[in-house]
């Protein structure tokens, strides 16, 4: 059993070269899209998808005051 998966391995080694390539170039496409859209969405929404991550969690931030005081005990 394992001689002929051995065989089939080392025989069928390069065969699948064209498909690898294909797959690859799909996949830099896949990378293309997604900064256009990325870009796209930006120029949309008139340069706020730039910085919705970080507003996003700077709203679940608690304050300073807040922070301070879960650190010492107290509510």
């Amino acid at each position: 059993m394992v001689q002929k998966l051995r065989w089939f391995f080392l025989e069928s080694k390069y065969r699948n070269r064209s498909y690898a390539n294909k797959f690859f170039f799909c996949e830099l496409l896949n990378l293309v899209n997604v900064f256009a859209q990325w870009f796209l969405l930006n120029i949309f929404l008139n340069g706020a998808f730039e910085t919705y991550g970080r507003e996003f969690l700077h709203y679940f931030e608690p304050e300073q005051d807040q922070a301070i005081a879960a650190q010492a005990g107290q509510t």
